[in-house]
């Protein structure tokens, strides 16, 4: 389920790197909850075809993070703001935060 919410966040930062065809992989099988059957049978082409086709989409998405790192910063942001709202140390989060955002 983790890997789940992590990769439909890698898909909002980097989907447009996929093609249209993995996109539409993507969005039935994560965003509709389809089974690989199902989609097969919505697309009309084999299971395997859309396992393969999930993938390489998959190996894009974590290819990319690995590369530009963007949705690991994001998450350290979004930590900062917790925690500067839980405990009220803004100043110190506002200077972690804007340290990670140089890294971007």
């Amino acid at each position: 389920m983790e890997k789940d919410f992590e990769l439909t966040g890698l898909f909002g930062l980097y989907g447009n790197l996929l093609t249209e065809h993995q996109k539409e992989l993507f969005d039935l099988y994560y965003g509709c909850d389809l089974s690989l059957g199902e989609i097969a049978e919505i697309k009309k082409i084999s299971r395997q075809s859309v396992n393969d086709g999930l993938k390489k989409a998959k190996e894009v998405l974590f290819e990319t993070e690995e590369k530009l790192g963007l949705y690991k910063k994001i998450s350290l942001i979004k930590t900062e703001t917790e925690k500067a709202r839980d405990c009220g140390d803004y100043k110190s989060a506002v200077n972690n935060i804007k340290s990670l955002l140089e890294e971007v």
